[in-house]
This record gives C-alpha cells, structure tokens and sequence, in this order.
C-alpha cells in the first residue's frame, strides 16, 4: 500500500477521534485545553511520517515561497 494512503487513513481516523472527543467534553472543559488537544491528535501522524520519509531539505526556495 503507498505511503500516502495509509498516512490518509491514519489522519482520518485520529480526526474522528478528535471530532468525537470534542463534542464529548466541549462544555466540561476549558476552551485552551480543546484548542491545543485538536492539534495534538495529529501530532503522532506527522511523527511517524517523518520518521519513515525522514528530514526534508530546507533550501532558499522554501523560505522564498513561505516568506511573502
């Protein structure tokens, strides 16, 4: 299977995790807790796509198109 399908399933279930994690304790919890945590469901996503792609190259070409 190629790496992007499985990287799309892996993000599609962590944010249906998240959605329902959300609806769940959106009137116990503070709103900051809710804001980070629907951020940090995707963080082991991206860990294990760096980990398996590695570092990408930074060059003056990334910086000239993040830059405006």
């Amino acid at each position: 299977m190629e790496t992007g399908l499985i990287l799309a399933f892996g993000v599609a279930i962590i944010k249906g995790v998240q959605s329902i994690y959300q609806r769940k304790n959106a009137l116990e919890t503070d709103e900051f807790v809710t804001a980070w945590s629907s951020r940090a469901f995707g963080v082991p996503v991206l860990l294990v796509a760096l980990v398996y792609t590695g570092l990408p190259d930074v060059t003056l070409g990334f910086f000239l198109l993040v830059v405006p």
